[in-house]
């Protein structure tokens, strides 16, 4: 998970990490607005994943990885709430 200030972004990884976050069900077209929100298919892209929880969910991902700060943890709501920055790492650009 990228920390990009003011929100946070997943990326595709070959390893398995686990991030927090929530799920809801949703009609159509609250499933559009949320692409809007999302700025989809131009800044995010969504796949859909298995939870641990065994239930099937879209998730948006960031497309691109440009050595924006990675964070420690997978929950980027805790960190905030916290008032901490907890950042790893800047990994190398591709």
């Amino acid at each position: 998970m990228l920390d990009l200030g003011s929100y946070p972004a997943v990326i595709i990884s070959p390893k398995n990490y686990y991030i927090s976050g929530e799920i809801y069900e949703v009609n159509d077209a609250t499933f559009l607005q949320l692409d809007r929100l999302e700025d989809y298919p131009n800044y995010y892209i969504r796949r859909m994943i298995m939870t641990k929880a065994g239930i099937l969910a879209w998730m948006y991902y960031f497309p691109t990885f440009n050595g924006e700060m990675i964070m420690d943890s997978g929950d980027w709501s805790f960190i905030r709430r916290k008032g901490e920055c907890s950042l790893s790492h800047n990994l190398p650009m591709h």
